[in-house]
């Protein structure tokens, strides 16, 4: 069931936010990500909503800089750039 409902969020809001595009792509923009991680659209995202990303559960407590329990945006960005530094 949580399986479909993300996979319906996926499409809806790849259906609503013109830009995005899933066909074709393994990987997203950043701020794509960020939005479409943060499903409901309060500026950061929430333990629960990161579930949606086993890589992002997997280093929650570290990214969570402040210990707030949520991924502001400046705390993803630093996330993926580090990531991107390490892979690249």
């Amino acid at each position: 069931m949580k399986k479909t409902l993300t996979t319906a969020t996926l499409l809806i809001a790849t259906a609503t936010h013109p830009g995005i595009s899933l066909a074709g792509t393994t990987e997203l923009e950043p701020i794509n990500q960020f939005e479409l991680l943060d499903s409901n659209q309060d500026g950061n995202i929430s333990v629960e909503e990161a579930t949606n990303s086993i890589s992002l559960v997997k280093a929650f407590a570290r990214i969570d800089s402040d210990g707030d329990h949520k991924l502001s945006r400046e705390e993803y960005d630093l996330y993926v750039a580090n990531t991107v530094k390490k892979s690249g």
